[in-house]
């Protein structure tokens, strides 16, 4: 049965079997930090992208902020957090969009960990954008359609560290489900046929059509994902990689996107 975020904030237990998931502080009074990296590249990677956000919870509210680069701190937002753990923002601030991207990272592990409905392994759907071709060409290059990649979900529980999330999928066995028809996986979130979809310059998730791009062959996709989870339920890391194989008459190219979750404070 699963467990509303008041009942696991009062009772401290850790996590079992159908608890809520979620990132932030527990109790009032309390404030969190995580520093979320991207990273997208071929064989030189770029730049990591680094952003820092508190989140700080009250008596009556929660309110989260980026931390600029420089330390300095932007103007905060009021947030919600919902029964199911999922954050959201109610009282927009400046630097919203940013935010939004990072609270959509943020609230990921804890939606695919609500995948498994209770259970310890599960069969889900999830539907990643590959990243948009570099080029000068006029016009631009159309924004790739999302790939679907089935995934296998797992959680991994101990009463004394928390909880462990693994999760991985390769968009080659698609074929596969296909054959087994529309009963062959369960797809996350309650989404329906479009599953998840997470990537592109939003990072956060919606809805997509997975169809192949015009004329052209997807590319193969592999995702691999490990969460971890103290004994409140507080995320305290994760992991997200993406590998993108795209194939084309002058060879293949691997491009690889990495998101990395650390709690800082």
């Amino acid at each position: 049965m699963m467990l509303v975020l008041a009942a696991l904030v009062a009772q401290f237990t850790p996590p079992t079997v159908g608890a809520t998931l979620f990132a932030g502080p527990v109790h009032a009074g309390e404030s969190v930090a995580y520093r979320v990296t991207t990273t997208t590249g071929e064989e030189t990677r770029e730049t990591p992208n680094v952003v820092t956000v508190i989140l700080t919870k009250t008596a009556t509210r929660m309110y989260a902020r980026i931390a600029n680069a420089n330390a300095a701190a932007t103007t905060s937002s009021v947030v919600a957090r919902d029964s199911d753990g999922k954050l959201s923002i109610v009282s927009p601030s400046p630097g919203d969009p940013a935010l939004t991207t990072v609270l959509a990272q943020l609230n990921f592990p804890a939606q695919l960990a609500a995948t498994l409905a209770g259970n310890d392994h599960a069969q889900t759907s999830l539907s990643v954008r590959p990243p948009v071709p570099s080029s000068t060409a006029s016009p631009a290059p159309l924004l790739p359609e999302p790939v679907p990649v089935p995934m296998t979900v797992d959680m991994i529980r101990s009463d004394t560290s928390g909880a462990t999330l693994i999760a991985d999928g390769n968009s080659q066995h698609n074929a596969q489900q296909s054959d087994r028809g529309n009963g062959g996986g369960r797809r996350s979130g309650g989404m329906g046929g479009g599953g998840w979809q997470r990537g592109g310059s939003g990072g956060g998730w919606q809805r997509g059509n997975a169809s192949p791009p015009p004329g052209g062959k997807p590319p193969d996709v592999e995702i691999a994902v490990e969460a971890q989870f103290d004994q409140n339920g507080t995320l305290a890391h994760e992991t997200y990689r993406e590998t993108f194989t795209m194939s084309s008459p002058n060879g293949s190219k691997t491009v690889e996107r990495t998101i990395t979750i650390d709690r800082v404070k």
